[in-house]
């Protein structure tokens, strides 16, 4: 089954297109790299696949339209740019957190559920951060701490935005190294990213948004070089502004 397919779609805001009638096949894949230089509609298509903007023709998610699934967080784990969280939480308690999509509503976190949040906090080296303030660490100590309540999800999509933001080289190459480990326990992820350097280490597709004919492209070096110069070029969009 194919990934993603788009027809005609076309999503914006107000009068204001910003993806404008796209089409693009993407075919079955774990693994989708979404690239582009800034206002080129990364962030509009995101939000379309996590259901947060509506859009006008066609977008299917393995199969099913975007607009018509009805139960995304069980699907879907979504880490967006920008997260906020606003009072005083645990780390440990807001990793614990991401299994409550697949709970019902009576349910309560078994004891279970806490072994696991402390088997992902140890995974991705932040165990010492259990039982601090999470609004009290950096910005590349929480980017860490949402990725450990994503994988506490168990969906079989991951959908990501600009996830290595705020974190450091080593860090950067974590974040793709666990991306690389889901795929290849049959996880799909979707991830906007401006980190081409590293999707060497990948296996998938790309689709780069600042091309003049989008489309779907596999991730070879010689397409990564591709797409790095384009990339590293000015961006067209702003030719036209």
């Amino acid at each position: 089954m194919n990934l993603l397919e788009a027809q005609h779609l076309t999503a914006g805001y107000g009068q204001r297109s910003v993806l404008d009638n796209m089409s693009f096949c993407c075919p079955p894949t774990r693994f989708l790299a979404v690239l582009g230089h800034n206002g080129t509609g990364k962030s509009t298509f995101f939000k379309i696949l996590s259901q947060a903007l509506s859009y006008t023709g066609s977008l299917r998610l393995l199969g099913q339209e975007i607009q018509k699934i009805s139960n995304l967080p069980q699907q879907v784990a979504i880490l967006e740019q920008k997260n906020n969280v606003v009072f005083s939480v645990k780390v440990a308690d807001l990793v614990l957190a991401g299994a409550f999509a697949r709970k019902a509503f009576w349910e309560d976190y078994s004891p279970t559920d806490h072994a696991e949040a402390a088997q992902l906090l140890a995974q991705l080296d932040i165990s010492h951060l259990a039982d601090k303030d999470f609004t009290q660490l950096s910005g590349g100590e929480q980017q860490m701490v949402w990725l450990a309540q994503m994988m506490m999800q168990k969906t079989p999509v991951c959908l990501l935005d600009e996830p290595t933001q705020h974190l450091d080289l080593h860090n950067r190459k974590k974040v793709f190294e666990l991306m690389r480990t889901w795929t290849r326990h049959d996880k799909t992820v979707i991830c906007i990213t401006h980190d081409i350097q590293y999707l060497g280490m990948m296996e998938g597709f790309l689709l780069n948004l600042s091309a003049l004919e989008v489309g779907i492209e596999p991730i070879t070096p010689q397409n990564i070089a591709k797409h790095t110069a384009l990339l590293e070029a000015i961006n067209p969009f702003h030719l036209t502004q």
